[in-house]
């Protein structure tokens, strides 16, 4: 896999997307991704991201996702990504989305940091 480089304001026209345009498009060496800006308001989402990798694989990383998260909206925020009932599926390609939200919008989830360095 490529070295991951920053993220930089990419300016692309998508060829199909469901409901409203992107309000801003970010691009490195690895992803593109699609940033929608939300209301925000208590237990809102400040933010929609939905992520892909640059050759359209399926291939994707947990951390990198995690990675994408804190650069693009910061390491204080929480994202989930949602599995719909089929009634509202959208899987156009092999995108991944993001919900993101202010720390402490979210009242489940792990209450402490745990992190194991694997070398």
């Amino acid at each position: 896999m490529s070295t991951w480089t920053p993220f930089k304001r990419a300016y692309l026209r998508p060829r199909t997307y469901v409901g409203r345009r992107p309000d801003l498009w970010y691009r490195n060496s690895r992803y593109v991704v699609a940033f929608w800006k939300e209301k925000g308001g208590f237990r809102d989402p400040v933010a929609h991201l939905s992520i892909r990798n640059r050759d359209r694989s399926t291939q994707r990383s947990w951390t990198d996702f995690q990675r994408i998260k804190n650069e693009l909206c910061g390491p204080e925020y929480e994202a989930v990504e949602l599995y719909p009932a089929e009634s509202r599926l959208v899987d156009l390609s092999n995108q991944y989305h993001l919900w993101v939200f202010r720390k402490g919008a979210l009242d489940w989830g792990f209450a402490n940091r745990a992190v194991r360095s694997v070398k």
